[in-house]
């Protein structure tokens, strides 16, 4: 019930509504890019409305566009003294971030992975994360983020 202050003096001056609580970042980032469509499957953690391979949960995490082709955005994989890396920027409060490594593309791990320390990032908060064996020593190597909720 809403109520109009002190100079109510019937119950003809109140009025109701229904309203929805936006109670998790994701909830209220979901409500701010879907609107009236929040809770429809393409807005949903494994739906990708904009359709670029990119579910929107990994977008959400990453503060990509869920509505508009924007794969040239994802982190990417680099060369960083002799060992593949792996940055990106946390950009979600409500998930967990985690690189994991394979050598397969079968198995993935995080015992292979160990943070780097990059004077100065930029932008301040991005993380970086190198696979713990040279190039030179291992055959194959794969880097991937995993979000959750």
């Amino acid at each position: 019930t809403l109520r109009g202050g002190a100079s109510i003096t019937a119950s003809a001056d109140l009025a109701s509504t229904s309203f929805t609580l936006l109670a998790t970042p994701v909830e209220q980032w979901r409500h701010r890019t879907f609107g009236d469509d929040a809770a429809a499957p393409l807005a949903a953690d494994d739906g990708d409305a904009d359709h670029d391979g990119v579910e929107n949960l990994l977008e959400y995490a990453l503060s990509m566009d869920a509505l508009t082709p924007d794969v040239s955005l994802m982190p990417a994989a680099l060369v960083l003294s002799d060992h593949l890396a792996f940055s990106y920027i946390p950009a979600a409060p409500d998930v967990t971030y985690r690189v994991e490594s394979s050598t397969d593309l079968l198995t993935w791990s995080t015992t292979d992975v160990e943070p780097v320390t990059v004077v100065n990032p930029q932008p301040p908060n991005r993380i970086s994360i190198r696979f713990k064996n040279p190039m030179s020593t291992s055959a194959r190597a794969f880097l991937r983020l995993n979000v959750t909720r």
